[in-house]
């Protein structure tokens, strides 16, 4: 299921670009039994979920588009020889540069682009990773074909998308939106998949899926290889 129209599309738009670094709150540790503490939880888990799947390569390139902050870009980046970063906020941009500055390694770099139109050449990257990117992409077919695109025969690509069927189906209703808008300041998600339409969607990019796992029955954690 895509996002049901355009009024959902720009509420997303909105939200990313106007505050995004609202988000990069939930990762400094707020009080575990807070709205912000259950997102908070979630993100460990969904990292501690990345951190099973990737394989990493120490003479390798990685890829994380939807970087954000940069919290997974610092994570690998003494595991791999290379560590990009995309988003297309510039507002997290910033705020990724500056945490990688600060953690004092020098062997990544940072573009503000869309995840459809990625500024790398063809076979670029061993490992393309996009957390809680898909939610939010107008075409996740066309971000998918991107990600292939960029990543080299071999490689690997690791993805959450939003799930179905999920006990946080009601969060998706528009009821439910403008509760999850109050309680936890975030955007409507698009782009449900069910088990069956996640596999389509890979076979029809070329990708071979290595594994699925439901997260908090909120998300797909997704690792697919390009042959």
């Amino acid at each position: 299921m895509q996002c049901p129209d355009k009024v959902c599309q720009a509420k997303q738009d909105a939200h990313w670009k106007q505050r995004p670094e609202s988000f990069a709150e939930f990762y400094r540790r707020p009080s575990l039994f807070s709205p912000a503490g259950v997102v908070s939880r979630f993100l460990d888990d969904r990292t501690a979920a990345l951190e099973t799947f990737i394989d990493c390569h120490e003479a390798g390139r990685l890829l994380d588009v939807g970087c954000g902050s940069g919290v997974h870009m610092i994570r690998f980046l003494d595991r791999f020889a290379h560590v990009a970063g995309v988003d297309y906020s510039k507002a997290m941009i910033a705020l990724a540069r500056n945490a990688l500055i600060k953690n004092g390694r020098d062997n990544w770099e940072l573009k503000c682009a869309d995840a459809a139109s990625l500024p790398f050449p063809d076979k670029s990257f061993d490992v393309v990773i996009g957390m809680g990117l898909l939610d939010y992409v107008s075409s996740v077919s066309d971000a998918i074909a991107e990600f292939t695109r960029v990543l080299s025969p071999g490689g690997q690509i690791i993805v959450t998308v939003p799930k179905s069927p999920s006990l946080f189906s009601p969060l998706r209703s528009p009821a439910g939106n403008l509760v999850k808008r109050w309680l936890f300041n975030l955007p409507p998600v698009g782009n449900v998949q069910t088990r069956k339409s996640l596999q389509t969607l890979f076979d029809n990019s070329g990708l071979k899926l290595q594994a699925v796992r439901p997260l908090w029955t909120a998300m797909w954690m997704v690792k697919a290889m390009k042959e």
